[in-house]
């Protein structure tokens, strides 16, 4: 159980260090394209250290945002978040043409926002991966057997006060996915599909 379960977690975790990785990639070279193109336009000489400048700003603020994101667990938006007239039901032609315009900004905003976040939350999420790593312990994963079994033995959402004394195991459990917890309720239950095999 314990040595699937932390081979699952290193696979998720390699894969959200390279889609972070391309994710930062992607963000490099649209700084560099947003530059160059803003330069070129308007015929404008900026000094040699505006690009990297912009650069490391740019990417601070992705990150510092894609952390306070993943802090209050927000790392899901929509575009409906992003542009004001999503929502909206143009009644009249100018409305349609400003709703219009304005998806012009807000559509590739969105995209470029969303491909830009996902550098730090995918590697936070990896970090997270990677501290779920579980030491192999043969009594450990015995004692998760158990407490599984009994827990699926009732088949119906419990109390996780009627589980004092194997808070533990019950915290690695949901933390495996073999359990569902409701804060709301304070209830646990084993998930239908849960069915670990021993290694």
């Amino acid at each position: 159980m314990i040595r699937r379960f932390n081979s699952h977690q290193v696979v998720r975790g390699v894969v959200s260090l390279l889609i972070s990785a391309a994710a930062y990639a992607f963000a490099i070279g649209f700084v560099h394209y947003a530059f160059r193109s803003i330069t070129f336009g308007f015929g404008l000489h900026p000094p040699q250290y505006a690009e990297p400048l912009g650069l490391v700003i740019f990417l601070g603020v992705v990150t510092w945002t894609g952390i306070a994101r993943h802090r209050a667990d927000m790392e899901e938006f929509d575009y409906a978040s992003m542009d004001p007239y999503a929502l909206l039901q143009p009644e009249s032609g100018g409305e349609f043409l400003v709703a219009r315009l304005a998806s012009r900004v807000t559509g590739p905003a969105y995209i470029v926002s969303r491909i830009a976040l996902a550098a730090p939350l995918r590697l936070l999420r990896a970090i997270d991966c990677f501290q779920a790593i579980l030491p192999p312990d043969a009594e450990l994963e015995a004692e998760l057997m158990r407490c599984l079994d009994q827990i699926k033995s009732v088949n119906r959402w419990q109390d996780v006060a009627a589980y004092h004394g194997h808070e533990r195991e019950i915290s690695l459990l949901i933390r495996m996915e073999l359990l569902d917890y409701s804060p709301r309720t304070g209830k646990i239950r084993a998930r239908e599909k849960a069915q670990p095999i021993a290694a």
